[in-house]
């Protein structure tokens, strides 16, 4: 019984279902058949007048060639309103499109016939085309971030310097070229080349000498010429062998600083530095004063503010006595500087006590525990050597404690002798109530605090104030069984006399081994530099291996040996250079072997590039009067130099420097050779294909021109350099296939009887090689509107 009640329920819920879904189909149906009736638009009254037959529509597809796909759209009369725009004043600027150039070629693919193409017969008017186009190549890449322009925007100017170029080389006469020049310099500070600040100095030389323009009135004149960046200049003192001389900055994305001298040939420009740079857009500033007690004013340029990381790097400063100004070298010992924190660069003159002029560079650093420096240099007729340090620390009490990772750094980078000064000034006060996280200081923090301090002053090299200091910690510490009590009494019985600062130092904790070397080895005069090694055995300097290289490249071997100061520490490796007044040490690096591998990096480079077991690369330089030696280490490059664009540079260079073509294309067909066309495998030989064409019309080889210019053609049609090329050639091209889709989209549109008509397509067939355009034609009375059906014409995108 229970289980028949089961199946009953069971068929009740069938039924209940059906008949649900049955009364649901039945309303849809009802919904569907009363829509024209009860939902559709109300249909206006046919205007009175000859009855209309209806006629049903045929509609023929009628290709039509056109080169673009034309939809015609039939559209009942309708009322339109007229909207008037009331003018509103809008607060916020629009930001303005960037110019595209003249329009681009139509794509197409190269006839496979070379022979029916020939070069074009260049005139001036198709080089300033082309130019025009390359200068707008770069406004139709995509912006990343619209209205920033990045680097990559700046260097595709690139194929605009090329135009440029090859329009000088050929028409350097034509009434464009002086507007092709002012392009030219504008393209290659964009660029962020060194030429730049030439070709503006040639511009300006020109003008003045032939008096287009006049030296006071110069700033008038190149905003004229060039809106996009400032001319600036200041009057010089005079200068032995000049009428005048004038001082000019080309500013706006980074500088260019021109020093002019009028003579009585002409004036002379002399371009101090050309450092533009479109994307960081940099600030410089300029000094004017006698630095070198010559009589002739120096000019010192300095960035407003640093670069990378918190390093000071030396100011150039130029001599205006030579006809090719160099910079003057600062000690190297001295600078660059690592600062350790943000700071603002302030260079500027200051007069001394013998009646000369000093360059000071003042800054304020580490906001939390301020640090004022003041360093002065002054010229020693070889170089700008330090002649005072000085750093100021300005503590807040509140931030105090932070005043010991100012510490910390200034033992790392300024020296022992600036780290005593600042221990000493913070000497009374310390340690503060507590820490930065308010934990308070070990009990025994002063007698650590005065121990490092006496430890810094022996590596200053002040023996009897690091003797006080340390004497005084042992008879009043802070603690009695103070720790650092026990090292202070460790240090001073093993710290005798200044020779004995090396041995001392290994034994002591906060004493840095190499500080101790270094200043052991510039207590030596040239006199002992052949027994250099003995004297550091006999100071404690235990040497594992030694020998003997030309590190400076002079054919004189100087000497270099390994040290481990401490058991468990590393080997380290040091050399020992000679020069007039004593001997230096340079610590080079840490090595796992006591006999390292010496090696120069390349032959033939003076000085050269040592490498450390075929790492650690540096250099030796020496100042050219004391032949004071100081440490480069230079970067090496991570790559293998790409030889086959080192040969496209420099076939480059020789092409638009008036070098004979003819030499130009065989020195770029021998790069086919030897190292072979390395840019085959990174699709990338599209600068070479279109240098080795241009070098071959020039060099009047029609049929290599041709060649160079088809393939270019035929595998980068990307390029822009492709674009160039085919403007060069006088011939057809075969232009894309399109491909035909029909869409019939049919819109519901009421109709006198209700029911709209059948459509009923017939295509007619598409002439070969034509570019169809498909166009809908209907046949129908007019007053009866019919459903249109939108065809459109689909190409495929073009490689």
């Amino acid at each position: 019984m229970p289980e028949r009640l089961k199946n009953t329920a069971q068929n009740r819920l069938i039924l209940t279902s059906l008949g649900i879904l049955l009364i649901f189909i039945l309303g849809l149906l009802v919904v569907i058949s009363a829509y024209p009736l009860l939902l559709a638009p109300e249909i206006p009254d046919l205007p009175k007048g000859t009855p209309y037959p209806t006629d049903t529509a045929t509609i023929t597809l009628t290709p039509t060639v056109t080169l673009t796909p034309t939809v015609i759209r039939t559209r009942r009369p309708t009322m339109t309103p007229t909207v008037t725009q009331t003018p509103t004043k809008t607060p916020t600027p629009t930001r303005t499109p960037l110019p595209l150039g003249p329009p681009t070629l139509t794509p197409a693919q190269p006839l496979a016939n070379a022979n029916l193409y020939k070069l074009q017969d260049w005139s001036p008017e198709q080089a300033d085309y082309l130019v025009a186009m390359m200068e707008g190549y770069p406004n139709t890449l995509a912006q990343h971030t619209p209205g920033v322009l990045t680097a990559a925007y700046h260097q595709a100017f690139g194929y605009a310097r090329t135009a440029l170029e090859e329009a000088l080389l050929r028409f350097p006469d034509a009434p464009q070229a002086p507007r092709w020049r002012w392009q030219l310099a504008l393209t290659l500070a964009r660029l962020g080349e060194a030429q730049a600040g030439e070709a503006y100095a040639a511009l300006i030389a020109q003008a003045l000498n032939a008096s287009d323009a006049q030296i006071e009135e110069l700033s008038t004149w190149f905003s004229a010429n060039e809106p996009q960046l400032k001319l600036s200049q200041h009057k010089l003192p005079a200068i032995p062998g000049s009428l005048s001389a004038w001082l000019v900055e080309i500013s706006g994305n980074g500088s260019a600083f021109i020093a002019i001298k009028e003579t009585s040939g002409g004036y002379i420009p002399v371009v101090l530095t050309s450092a533009f740079d479109f994307v960081n857009q940099p600030k410089y500033e300029a000094i004017v004063s006698d630095l070198t007690g010559d009589g002739v004013v120096e000019v010192v340029i300095f960035p407003e503010q640093p670069g990378v990381g918190a390093r000071l790097e030396a100011p150039l400063v130029f001599s205006l006595l030579e006809e090719a100004p160099e910079a003057l070298p600062f000690n190297p010992a001295a600078l660059p500087l690592e600062l350790g924190s943000e700071f603002a660069i302030r260079w500027q003159v200051i007069a001394n006590a013998d009646k000369g002029s000093d360059l000071l560079f003042s800054t304020s650093i580490f906001p939390a525990c301020p640090v004022e420096v003041r360093l002065v240099y002054r010229w020693n007729g070889e170089e700008f050597a330090p002649v005072n340090q000085d750093f100021q620390l300005k503590p807040n009490p509140g931030t105090l404690a932070t005043c010991r990772h100012t510490v910390e750094h200034a033992a790392n980078a300024w020296g022992a002798a600036v780290t005593a000064d600042l221990m000493a000034a913070l000497e009374k006060d310390w340690p503060p109530a507590a820490d930065e996280q308010g934990k308070p200081f070990p009990s025994d923090a002063g007698d650590e605090w005065r121990y490092r301090l006496g430890i810094s002053y022996a590596l200053a090299g002040e023996a009897e104030q690091a003797k006080a200091t340390l004497q005084e910690l042992i008879a009043s510490p802070d603690v009695a069984d103070s720790h650092w009590r026990q090292l202070a009494q460790r240090f001073l019985a093993a710290y005798n006399s200044p020779d004995d600062l090396y041995h001392a130092c290994t034994q002591a904790e906060f004493c840095d081994p190499r500080q101790a070397l270094s200043l052991l080895v510039a207590a030596m005069s040239p006199q002992d530099y052949p027994a250099a090694l003995s004297r550091l055995w006999q100071a404690g300097v235990a040497q594992r291996s030694a020998g003997y290289y030309d590190f400076d490249g002079d054919e004189i071997k100087e000497s270099w040996f390994t040290v481990r100061h401490r058991p468990g520490e590393k080997l380290e490796l040091w050399i020992l250079l000679p020069f007039r007044d004593g001997v230096k040490a340079f610590f080079i690096d840490t090595v796992d072997t006591s006999l390292p591998a010496l090696s120069n990096y390349t032959e033939g480079e003076n000085p050269p590039i040592v490498l450390v077991n075929n790492a650690s690369p540096f250099q030796v330089h020496r100042l050219p009067n004391s032949r004071q030696p100081y440490l480069i280490r230079p970067s090496l490059p991570r790559f293998y130099p790409n030889r086959f664009q080192q040969g496209v540079d420099a076939a480059r260079q020789a092409l638009f420097t008036s070098v004979k073509p003819a030499q130009v294309l065989r020195q770029l067909q021998d790069l086919q050779t030897y190292p072979g066309l390395l840019c085959r495998a990174t699709w990338s030989c599209d600068e070479y294909e279109y240098l080795l064409g241009l070098a071959a019309e020039l060099a009047k080889q029609p049929k290599i021109a041709i060649e160079a210019y088809l393939y270019l053609w035929r595998n980068y049609s990307r390029s822009p350099y492709t674009t160039m090329a085919r403007l060069k050639l006088e011939g057809g091209g075969i232009p894309p296939t399109a491909t035909l889709t029909v869409t019939l989209a049919a819109s519901a549109t009421p109709t006198v009887s209700g029911t709209p008509p059948s459509i009923t397509p017939t295509a007619t067939p598409t002439p070969t090689g034509l570019i169809p355009t498909a166009t809908a034609t209907v046949s129908a009375t007019p007053a009866t509107p019919y459903p249109m059906p939108n065809p459109t014409a689909t190409y495929p995108s073009y490689p």
